[in-house]
């Protein structure tokens, strides 16, 4: 896309998301011509690929966009688990995802509205706040002997 503001894609993003695309994004580009411009990637399922189309020439105003049919995707098993820490005198559960390979979890991120709604109430940034409920949550891990070395 060239001749698009960074408000329009931004704006552009979250509606194809609300429209059911799984991920989208803009990266910046050189285009044909010198001219400066955006990529913009979005990732849907098949059955949801005429309504993302139609955002996208609402929106953007483009006059083509091209759809590459199905890329093989390897998806690992998923589970979110609770984990309850204290900042500040206060307790709270937040949810951390996992994703699991070979009976072991491999990875875990605390859930980033939780996180932000109870930085927000705290006063602790959230880089901290995650940081504490990531750092609770490999202790729970290793104490049950489910997080990969």
């Amino acid at each position: 896309m060239d001749d698009v503001t960074g408000e329009a894609l931004a704006y552009t993003i979250g509606r194809l998301m609300e429209e059911g695309a799984r991920d989208a994004s803009a990266t910046p580009a050189v285009m044909k011509k010198g001219r400066s411009g955006h990529l913009v990637r979005v990732i849907s399922p098949p059955d949801a690929t005429d309504r993302l189309v139609g955002v996208m020439a609402r929106e953007l105003g483009t006059l083509g966009i091209r759809c590459i049919p199905m890329v093989h995707r390897s998806v690992a098993e998923r589970t979110i688990e609770p984990v309850t820490v204290t900042i500040r005198g206060r307790e709270r559960t937040i949810d951390v995802k996992c994703g699991w390979s070979g009976g072991k979890i491999t990875s875990f991120k605390a859930e980033y509205e939780q996180a932000a709604a109870w930085a927000r109430e705290t006063g602790v940034p959230l880089r901290e706040v995650a940081g504490t409920v990531e750092a609770a949550a490999r202790s729970l891990f290793l104490e049950r002997g489910v997080l990969a070395p």
